[in-house]
């Protein structure tokens, strides 16, 4: 008789580091820095480690505020309407 495999789910970490939030967020890790650099994406800092919540990355992608607010920000920049 075969030993029975006993499967432990392991749970998904809260907390991602830089690139697994860039790949969360299908985007680039430099992009996503830019928006720790402009305090626009919250994160948590331990020792040189950027971490980012899931809750708050879903937060992010679901603002359309946020997202209203940087296009028109980035075209009064530019000298567009």
């Amino acid at each position: 008789m075969p030993a029975k495999k006993i499967v432990i789910p392991t749970p998904e970490p809260r907390l991602l580091n830089i690139k697994a939030a860039a790949l969360y967020l299908s985007c680039t890790v430099w992009a996503l820095r830019q928006l720790v650099w402009a305090k626009d994406l919250p994160h948590v800092r331990i020792g040189r480690r950027l971490l980012f919540d899931r809750a708050d990355l879903d937060k992010f992608v679901e603002s359309k505020d946020f997202c209203i607010n940087r296009l028109t920000g980035s075209q009064k920049e530019r000298g567009q309407r």
